[in-house]
């Protein structure tokens, strides 16, 4: 099986200073009701619940690795992962010490093709100071569910990892085209971090 790693992808919600552009493409979401939850799916998603969702903002995009870079270059933020390293996947989940979101693997990148990759190796910590810094904030599960429902799309646009994927590892974010909603493979190979804690 080939490695498939990352951690976690940081993917903004509602954006409250507008004066760090960031080159980040907005996307009104409109507010409206759909069925969170799924009736045929984990035990965890059942029953699917009628919510309302309000209008929000969400990036076109997953952050990417440039996005971040400039982040970390503002502030000297040092990450999760660098501190202690970052979970890998191989044959399993394990923690590689040199694992950070400047080697997701633990080994050296492409620079060029590296800084066009979602960010990766990024802990919930690292993506609210990422979300303080650049004035917005993570959605809530209930509206990334709302968002990925809304804008849904064909596998063929998904930054999506399987075993007969012709896509194993993460890609550009801007890969595969919008959905109908405007957004870049909301999801797909990497996880997206949410603002609210799970709870089954």
């Amino acid at each position: 099986m080939k490695s498939v790693l990352y951690i976690a992808i940081l993917f903004l919600g509602s954006c409250a200073s507008p004066e760090k552009q960031l080159e980040l493409e907005w996307v009104t979401v409109p507010r409206g009701t759909f069925y969170f939850g799924s009736q045929n799916g984990n035990d965890e998603e059942f029953p699917a619940v009628k919510c309302r969702v309000e209008t929000f903002h969400l990036s076109s995009t997953e952050i990417s690795n440039a996005q971040f870079e400039e982040f970390v270059i503002a502030t000297g933020y040092v990450t999760s992962a660098e501190k202690s390293g970052g979970m890998v996947y191989r044959d399993g989940w394990k923690v590689n010490k040199k694992a950070n979101w400047r080697m997701p693997e633990g080994r050296a990148v492409h620079l060029e093709s590296w800084r066009k990759l979602p960010v990766v190796q990024v802990s919930y910590t690292d993506a609210l100071a990422y979300c303080a810094w650049a004035g917005c904030r993570l959605p809530t599960e209930l509206e990334w569910e709302y968002a990925a429902k809304l804008g849904a799309s064909s596998i063929g646009r998904l930054n999506i990892t399987s075993a007969h994927s012709p896509h194993p590892t993460t890609e550009n974010v801007r890969s595969f085209g919008k959905n109908e909603l405007g957004v870049y493979h909301q999801s797909g190979n990497v996880w997206e971090w949410c603002l609210d804690s799970y709870n089954s």
